[in-house]
């Protein structure tokens, strides 16, 4: 691992030298910013973390400097810089901290402005034992530097992009006090109310992607809005520059869709060349899709081929050949883009742009350009104009609208108008509405704020009052709500209330509003009360309570306690009782009633031969004889009490009619008479020849009524009865003997089986749909057994039209198997393994099914995969591997083992090689310097040179006999000269101190 065992002493323009002579990386800048620390605050060391990119390691300081440089290598495709610092006192304290976020990509030679500055902020200070106690304010300090604000975050986000060298002055830093608009600067998720800081600004959605930004400077739009970046720019160097190995693919910027851009079309891509004395090949061009197209030879004929073109003279009759153009008689060749020209003819992309160069485009439209000085982008890439300029005067300043355009283009190929809530007009009050102050929609437009009505709320000027104290604070139809502090309008009547001034009429009775105070007898203000509409006052209605009528006892017919319906109290209705029913002698007396507060005189009824009940008066209709008295029964069809009955008069069915009690057959009889065959007709039973009921049996067998006797007569045993035939499809049957009581016995029958029926002639056989097959038995012609003639189908197999097959149906197979064609066979999606189908996930493997195994992606083709990029497959694919080891597929010198080493990062921005998680050592000399970075200076791995005079504050790390590997460093402003009598030949390295000593 590598084992930084010395370091080198030089100033800032000694550093430039030396990275000028050992950085080989071209993708890797070096990134100087400054760090400010406060008068107020005593510091002895820092810990600086960087967080963005993440392939940086972190780095310790020891000094007490108030305005020092710190640098590192920065891989250029990095889109921002994030670094932590943690400043510590003599004693180890931990007592101030910053951040300092760069938004833009990372440029070759670049030294961060003062505006990205990191200051160094005091803080609480916090011992390694626990303790705390607060470190010197340095907010006074940094107010005097830096002008901080307090609605801002801490570190300042300038133009990170610039190549110009920083001051140290912190005059543009800020102090954190609070989560931030978008919009807004900021250096961390954390800082923003959205959750996403993104470019250096908080920003409306997490904004990923390659062409995709929140900041203005690459949008063209809006700070805190992401969109696309624009044509030519590129917000996070998401974009490789191709062009040097192909010349017509991405050249590393976006193309404003959201993608990156291709070499626009037309662009030369080859040099014009004579493939051979006569045939001249015109240069490629690019197709704007990455593609070089190469034109077709031009055969030059009689005359010679020049690098130009032909040597033929040429006219308006005798053009010159694809790639030419005709200029005094000699065809040269067609100008790339950006190169001046006069006409169209003498472009290779046609184009002849108003800036007079040859573009990829016509470029005629507004705000529009085609030379870098107005668009930012190449020559010859026709692009928006940049923001703030109009070459061509497309745009006049709108004098009339202060929303309407302010002279300039937007960025975006159009006229630039007043942003998005410029303000252009004041707020007012109309009634209780409130109108906010109008401002620009961004489109050209004044536009009124959405009005609010404040609803019984006051309006002023600075809007709608939200809070009352008193009833005077709300308008005339509302009232304040002193519980919620809240104007509240005034309830209609009806409305359920609490107290008077809640009401539009002043009067809340009963808990609702109503329209008059409702005083007085039988008054009510709600619905249920009088029938009406709750909040108007009414009388109750009749039949109501009310409080105010005293109810007397019923036998007075006096007060009820109810209301009349008119306003007063109600008495006893005539249908009420003042003296019970009574029941004297066979009359009834009715009860007493009340008649205008008197109670009526009784009434007298004469029962006659029903009864008299109290409760409800004279039976006048009966429904059983309990209802009557004396020798009467209740007659059902008049429900009158009538006299019994005497024998052979029409009775009903229960004899309850009857004097003797016997209703038979429909008259009074003189005995029960319950013989089958007897009849009581003429009010005495007597023998019949009809049966009151059928006899038992029927036919030969059948029972007879013969009028001697009271029961049925049957004929004897010996009588025959019944005949031959089928009684069903599957018996037969043959005749028998009378039993005496009905019934036929001794008839045979036979029950037909193996398929066949009754024929007819009580005797069985097989029917015309099932012949008899093997033994008589009858057997359907679609059944498994006629398949098999006089057997059925083999075991495991079914019989189909005929046929013995291996299915019909998926339940017939097994082993994941489905039927198909009758045939049992797996799926295409499991494959066959033996006689079972394995699942989709796995892979037969010697008969059995096993897990389809992990591959892994070997992108750089070193034999190592990477184990963040797997395919699952039963054989290998190509590209991949079965290891997995890899930390850095895109570069086949790394992975474990590899004892490569550089000085340069690798392409997965590491210094690990061999894959250990440690940096990897190199010791291999490289120059023919004295050994170590002694005191006669620096060696350039390059050239050799030994830089002398100079010294670095804190910087270059070697290990190793030679220059061996330059790796992070910091830079200070100061210059200081290295002590010839310090002998740091030993691998050590002289650093800037009091003494100079070795380290």
């Amino acid at each position: 691992m590598l084992k930084l065992r010395s370091f080198v002493v030089m100033g800032v323009l000694a550093l430039a030298a030396a990275v000028g002579g050992c950085k080989k990386d071209p993708d890797q800048a070096l990134v100087v910013f400054t760090v400010n620390v406060p008068d107020s605050l005593a510091t002895a060391s820092f810990d600086f973390t960087v967080k963005s990119p993440p392939s940086a390691p972190s780095r310790h300081l020891a000094t007490t400097l108030k305005s020092f440089q710190f640098g590192y290598y920065m891989p250029l495709s990095a889109a921002s810089i994030e670094i932590d610092a943690v400043a510590y006192d003599s004693a180890g304290c931990q007592v101030g901290s910053g951040k300092l976020t760069n938004v833009g990509p990372v440029k070759a030679g670049m030294t961060l402005k003062a505006s990205s500055a990191l200051m160094i902020m005091a803080g609480t200070r916090v011992c390694s034992d626990g303790g705390m106690t607060p470190a010197k304010d340095a907010g006074q300090d940094a107010k005097n530097k830096t002008d901080a604000k307090t609605d801002a975050p801490s570190q300042s986000h300038g133009d990170a992009g610039a190549d110009g060298g920083g001051t140290g002055d912190d005059e543009n830093s800020v102090v954190v006090t609070g989560k931030q608009a978008n919009g807004k600067a900021c250096g961390a998720d954390g800082d923003c109310e959205s959750g996403f800081c993104r470019d250096g600004v908080c920003c409306n959605e997490a904004c990923s992607g390659q062409c995709r930004a929140c900041a203005a400077t690459f949008t063209g739009g809006t700070d805190g809005t992401c969109g696309n970046v624009m044509a030519g720019a590129s917000s996070r160097g998401a974009c490789t520059d191709e062009t040097t190995t192909t010349p017509c693919g991405h050249d590393g910027t976006c193309d404003g869709t959201g993608q990156c851009r291709n070499v626009g079309s037309g662009q030369a891509c080859g040099q014009s060349t004579c493939t051979d004395s006569h045939t001249f090949q015109a240069a490629g061009k690019c197709d704007g899709a990455g593609a070089c197209m190469t034109p077709t030879p031009a055969d030059c004929g009689t005359y010679p081929c020049a690098s130009t073109g032909c040597a033929a003279p040429c006219s308006a009759t005798a053009p010159c050949a694809a790639g030419q153009y005709c200029s005094n008689g000699t065809c040269k060749v067609t100008k790339a883009l950006g190169t001046t020209c006069a006409a169209a003819a003498e472009c290779g992309s046609g184009f002849c742009s108003p800036d007079q160069v040859c573009c990829d485009k016509a470029c005629t439209g507004a705000c529009t350009a085609c030379l870098k000085a107005s668009t930012g982008q190449a020559d010859g890439m026709c692009s928006p104009v940049q923001l703030g300029q109009d070459p061509h005067n497309d745009c006049a300043a709108d004098t009339t609208n202060a929303c309407g355009k302010d002279g300039t283009c937007d960025g975006k190929g159009a006229c630039h108008l007043a942003a998005s809530g410029t303000a252009c007009g004041s707020a007012s009050c109309s009634g209780s509405t409130f109108a906010p102050g109008k401002t620009c929609d961004g489109a050209g437009t004044c536009a009124a704020g959405t009005a609010v009505d404040c609803g019984q709320n006051a309006c002023t000027t600075d809007g709608c009052k939200m809070s009352c104290i008193a009833d005077t604070d709300c308008g005339s139809a509302a009232y304040c709500d002193k519980t919620a502090s809240k104007c509240t309008s005034k309830k209609g009547n009806g409305t359920a209330c609490s107290v008077g001034n809640e009401c539009t009429s002043g009067a809340c009775v009963e808990g609702v509003c109503c329209n008059t105070a409702c005083s007085g007898t039988c008054l009510s203000c709600l619905a249920a009360k009088t029938g009406g509409t709750s909040g108007t006052c009414a009388f109750i209605t009749a039949g109501m309570p009310d409080s105010r009528c005293t109810a007397a006892d019923k036998s007075t017919c006096g007060q009820d306690g109810n209301c009349n319906g008119a306003g007063q109290c109600e008495k006893w209705s005539s249908s009420t009782v003042c003296a019970a029913a009574t029941c004297s002698g066979g009359n009834y007396l009715a009860a007493r009633t009340c008649s205008n507060g008197v109670c009526n005189a009784a009434a007298q009824t004469a029962c006659g031969g029903a009864v008299c009940d109290p409760a409800s008066g004279c039976r006048t209709t009966c429904s059983a004889a309990a209802d009557c008295t004396g020798n009467n029964y209740c007659d059902a069809s008049t429900k009158k009490c009538t006299p019994l009955k005497a024998n052979g008069t029409a009775c009903g069915s229960d004899g309850t009619q009857c004097l003797s009690g016997l209703c038979v057959d429909g008259v009074c009889c003189n005995s029960q008479c319950g013989g089958q065959c007897q009849s009581c007709s003429t009010g005495t039973c007597a023998n019949v020849k009809t049966a009151r009921t059928p006899c038992a049996g029927s036919g030969t067998c059948g029972g007879v009524c013969d009028g001697s006797s009271p029961s049925c007569v049957f004929p004897a045993a010996t009588v025959a009865c019944g005949s031959t035939g089928c009684m069903s499809t599957t018996t037969a049957y043959v005749s028998g003997k009378c039993n005496g009581s009905g019934s036929c016995l001794g008839a045979t029958t036979q029950t037909c089986t193996g398929g066949q029926v009754c024929t007819g002639t009580a005797s069985c056989g097989c029917p015309s749909t099932a012949p008899a097959l093997c033994s008589g038995a009858c057997v359907a012609t679609n059944t498994d057994a006629h398949c098999g003639g006089c057997n059925a189908c083999a075991s495991g197999t079914h019989c189909s039209s005929g046929t013995c097959v291996q299915c019909l149906t998926n339940s017939d197979c097994s082993g994941g198997k489905v039927c198909t064609q009758n045939s049992c066979t797996c799926p295409s999606t499991s494959p066959a393994c033996g006689s079972t189908c394995c699942p989709s996930s796995n892979c037969c493997v010697n008969g059995s099914c096993q897990a389809k195994p992990t591959w892994y992606r070997d992108f750089d083709g070193d034999g190592f995969g990477d184990p963040g990029t797997t395919n699952q497959a039963c054989t290998q694919p190509t590209g991949y591997v079965a290891d997995k080891t890899d930390c850095c597929d895109k570069d086949s010198t790394v992975h474990p083992g590899s004892n490569t080493c550089s000085s340069n990062l690798n392409n997965c921005s590491a210094y690990d090689y061999d894959c250990s998680g440690q940096e990897t050592e190199c010791n291999t000399p490289v120059s023919t310097c004295p050994e170590g970075p002694s005191a006669a200076g620096l060696c350039s791995s390059t050239t050799g040179i030994c830089f002398a005079d100079s010294c670095l504050y804190y910087g270059y790390g070697f290990d190793g006999p030679g220059c061996g590997i330059m790796h992070h460093y910091l830079v200070s402003q100061f210059f200081c000269t290295p002590d010839p009598s310090v002998d740091c030949d030993g691998g050590e390295a002289q650093s800037q101190g009091d003494p100079i000593a070795c380290h």
